[in-house]
């Protein structure tokens, strides 16, 4: 076993890590050892997709020494007009190019790939086992916010016989000609594959869509980069603003911000029920809008208090709010008094009448979820 000494341990070799070290060997003479499990750094864009982007302008990303974008607008298809997106190969290269231009060459920084962290400054090797030890006055865990990813997924439904499932890192290498697509999950990757099916010539007839929660989404036109568009970005933070003093719930504030233009939904009778900053152009959203085949779930009031049984977990809608936080949270479960209560808010109600704290919560808690599956209703 060998030892190391650096001022920093970096756990990950991602964008969050590569934006640290960066600024690290900016502003002072630190020493650092990082270490990635990847073969490279780049994080979660290694194990991306062919088709992957970045869904907002790539002045936006990267470190601070080094611009990613080349400042070039696109001259066609549904983002025309507006500051190219960066390519998962633009920005797994970009990464390469800030480690092996600027970080390795600053002699300040080492790093050790297929490599993880088993804790107390021990790294192993992935390939050959070798144990070292790093002595470092800071570890610091890059890793804490990594994404999940359509490549490390495994399906949690049945597949029926004959139907090919495949993961989207997949779908490039896929040759059926004139076979019908059903895309399971409408976050941003659901939305990327979307695209991708339309833009390379499959007719939306052929594809159905299986969208658990909608989305609101980001105008892509409004947060363009430079001093052109410096206006038209202040107006649009002074407009979200305006919207969120205006506004008397969670659900009235989005359709102010929808209403200002700051917000775009996917179907304008469908109120999403979730925002993750996925960002679209208008052109893209109307490309989508073809899909019309879209399997949602039942979005229907909680019946009257006379009427509610205890219900099964699929009979939860997230049109459901919680009576207390106006929240629109999938573990809702009707009372017995005919409100809604999200899990959190069973939490605190228990937490105030000094139950018991050694047990998870259960459905007679407030919270429809299995005892031991609720990821926020926790005594």
């Amino acid at each position: 076993m060998t030892g190391i000494e650096a001022d920093y341990l970096v756990i990950g070799a991602g964008a969050m890590a590569m934006g640290f070290v960066d600024q690290l060997l900016t502003d002072g003479d630190s020493t650092v050892v990082m270490v990635d499990r990847r073969h490279a750094p780049g994080g979660h864009w290694i194990d991306g997709y062919a088709f992957l982007r970045l869904h907002q302008p790539a002045a936006y990303y990267g470190v601070n020494s080094r611009p990613l974008d080349s400042g070039a607008r696109d001259e066609q298809g549904p983002n025309a007009g507006l500051i190219e997106l960066a390519s998962r190969d633009q920005v797994v290269g970009y990464y390469d190019a800030i480690l092996n231009q600027r970080f390795l060459p600053s002699g300040r920084v080492r790093f050790f790939p297929m490599t993880v962290h088993e804790g107390g400054g021990e790294i192993v090797s992935r390939l050959t086992g070798e144990r070292r030890t790093v002595r470092a006055r800071r570890v610091v865990d890059a890793t804490h916010l990594s994404p999940s990813i359509p490549a490390h997924h495994t399906p949690d439904f049945e597949v029926a016989p004959g139907a090919a499932c495949i993961r989207v890192n997949d779908l490039p290498a896929l040759a059926r000609p004139g076979a019908d697509y059903v895309l399971v999950g409408a976050g941003k990757t659901g939305m990327d594959t979307a695209l991708w099916l339309l833009e390379n010539g499959v007719g939306p007839a052929r594809i159905r869509w299986i969208m658990p929660r909608d989305s609101w989404m980001l105008d892509r036109a409004h947060y363009q980069p430079g001093q052109e568009h410096l206006g038209e970005v202040l107006d649009t933070l002074a407009n979200e603003v305006e919207a969120i003093v205006e506004s008397t719930s969670l659900e009235d504030l989005f359709e102010r911000l929808e209403a200002k233009g700051c917000r775009l939904r996917l179907d304008p009778s469908v109120t999403p029920t979730i925002h993750r900053c996925a960002t679209v152009s208008k052109g893209e959203l109307a490309l989508m809008r073809t899909i019309t085949d879209v399997v949602r779930s039942t979005s229907t009031a909680p019946p009257p208090a006379s009427t509610i049984d205890p219900p099964a977990r699929s009979s939860r809608t997230a049109a459901s709010r919680c009576s207390t936080c106006a929240c629109a949270s999938r573990c809702s479960a009707p009372r017995s008094s005919g409100t809604w209560r999200c899990a959190m808010e069973a939490t605190r109600r228990r937490t105030r009448s000094a139950r018991p704290s050694s047990r998870p919560a259960t459905p007679s808690d407030g919270c429809g979820c299995s005892p031991w599956s609720c990821p926020t209703a926790r005594a």
